[in-house]
Protein backbone atom coordinates (compact mmCIF):
# COMPACT_ATOMS: atom_id res chain seq x y z
CA UNK A 1 0.00 0.00 0.00
CA UNK A 2 2.78 2.45 0.89
CA UNK A 3 4.49 2.05 -2.48
CA UNK A 4 1.13 2.47 -4.20
CA UNK A 5 0.51 5.77 -2.37
CA UNK A 6 4.00 7.03 -3.18
CA UNK A 7 3.54 6.14 -6.85
CA UNK A 8 0.13 7.80 -7.02
CA UNK A 9 1.31 11.03 -5.38
CA UNK A 10 4.42 11.17 -7.57
CA UNK A 11 2.20 10.67 -10.64
CA UNK A 12 0.00 13.55 -9.46
CA UNK A 13 3.05 15.77 -8.98
CA UNK A 14 4.30 14.85 -12.46
CA UNK A 15 0.91 15.65 -13.97
CA UNK A 16 0.81 19.03 -12.22
CA UNK A 17 4.35 19.81 -13.33
CA UNK A 18 5.41 23.41 -12.88
CA UNK A 19 1.93 24.46 -11.76
CA UNK A 20 3.23 23.74 -8.26
CA UNK A 21 6.56 25.40 -7.46
CA UNK A 22 9.60 23.16 -7.13
CA UNK A 23 9.87 23.85 -3.38
CA UNK A 24 6.38 22.44 -2.86
CA UNK A 25 7.10 19.38 -5.01
CA UNK A 26 10.37 18.75 -3.11
CA UNK A 27 8.67 19.07 0.28
CA UNK A 28 5.93 16.63 -0.73
CA UNK A 29 8.50 14.18 -2.08
CA UNK A 30 10.50 14.47 1.15
CA UNK A 31 7.43 13.64 3.25
CA UNK A 32 6.82 10.59 1.05
CA UNK A 33 10.44 9.50 1.39
CA UNK A 34 10.13 9.44 5.18
CA UNK A 35 6.79 7.62 5.16
CA UNK A 36 4.72 10.66 6.08
CA UNK A 37 2.05 9.94 3.48
CA UNK A 38 -0.80 11.81 5.16
CA UNK A 39 1.35 14.91 5.63
CA UNK A 40 2.48 14.68 1.99
CA UNK A 41 -1.09 14.52 0.69
CA UNK A 42 -2.27 17.22 3.08
CA UNK A 43 0.58 19.49 1.92
CA UNK A 44 -0.23 18.76 -1.72
CA UNK A 45 -3.87 19.73 -1.22
CA UNK A 46 -3.08 22.83 0.82
CA UNK A 47 -0.54 24.09 -1.70
CA UNK A 48 -2.91 23.47 -4.60
CA UNK A 49 -5.54 25.54 -2.80
CA UNK A 50 -3.12 28.28 -1.74
CA UNK A 51 -1.62 28.60 -5.21
CA UNK A 52 -4.96 28.15 -7.00
CA UNK A 53 -3.75 25.12 -8.95
CA UNK A 54 -6.87 23.71 -10.56
CA UNK A 55 -6.49 20.05 -11.57
CA UNK A 56 -8.15 18.30 -14.44
CA UNK A 57 -10.79 15.68 -13.69
CA UNK A 58 -8.38 12.74 -13.83
CA UNK A 59 -5.89 14.29 -11.41
CA UNK A 60 -8.73 15.40 -9.10
CA UNK A 61 -10.06 11.83 -9.02
CA UNK A 62 -6.54 10.50 -8.35
CA UNK A 63 -6.17 12.89 -5.42
CA UNK A 64 -9.54 11.91 -3.97
CA UNK A 65 -8.68 8.20 -4.33
CA UNK A 66 -5.38 8.65 -2.49
CA UNK A 67 -7.18 10.57 0.26
CA UNK A 68 -9.71 7.75 0.62
CA UNK A 69 -6.98 5.08 0.54
CA UNK A 70 -5.22 6.82 3.42
CA UNK A 71 -8.44 6.99 5.45
CA UNK A 72 -8.48 10.78 5.35
CA UNK A 73 -11.74 12.75 5.34
CA UNK A 74 -12.57 13.06 1.63
CA UNK A 75 -15.40 15.55 2.27
CA UNK A 76 -13.00 17.91 4.02
CA UNK A 77 -10.53 17.76 1.14
CA UNK A 78 -13.26 18.27 -1.45
CA UNK A 79 -13.54 21.73 0.08
CA UNK A 80 -9.79 22.32 -0.08
CA UNK A 81 -8.70 21.01 -3.48
CA UNK A 82 -9.95 23.30 -6.25
CA UNK A 83 -12.74 21.65 -8.24
CA UNK A 84 -11.56 20.11 -11.49
CA UNK A 85 -11.75 21.75 -14.85
CA UNK A 86 -12.56 19.95 -18.06
CA UNK A 87 -9.06 20.17 -19.47
CA UNK A 88 -5.64 20.54 -18.01
CA UNK A 89 -3.45 18.51 -15.71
Amino acid sequence: MNEYIVTQVMDILAALGDALPEIDRRNIARFLKYGEHVIAVDTLCEQMCERNVVPGRTVYQQIMCVIADLGMDAKLYQGIVPLPRDEGF
